[in-house]
């Protein structure tokens, strides 16, 4: 029988993301600040476990923003943002 390995969402995550199945992802964060960082230039969203983002790029050494809800982020990929969920689906999955 195959295994399915799933990766636990870290403590503080977006729930209405994680529960499905996504995080905000990009390729560098904000310069170091006082409270929790966010996307420096444009945010995508992976498949958790994935190695590539919505959008096809590959995210290898990208960070990965747990904390972040879709709506916080101010830039998104244009791709990206046509499949991040809206808050009323996310609010009905949580």
């Amino acid at each position: 029988m195959p295994r399915t390995v799933e990766s636990p969402a870290p403590a503080g995550a977006d729930r209405s993301l994680t529960a499905l199945g996504w995080v905000v992802v990009a390729r560098h964060r904000e310069p170091a600040h006082v409270g929790l960082r966010a996307p420096w230039g444009a945010a995508h969203l992976k498949r958790i476990g994935s190695q590539v983002t919505y959008c096809g790029a590959p995210t290898l050494g990208w960070h990965a923003f747990w904390h972040l809800r879709a709506d916080d982020i101010r830039k998104w990929c244009t791709d990206c943002s046509a499949a991040r969920p809206t808050r009323a689906v996310a609010d009905c999955l949580t």
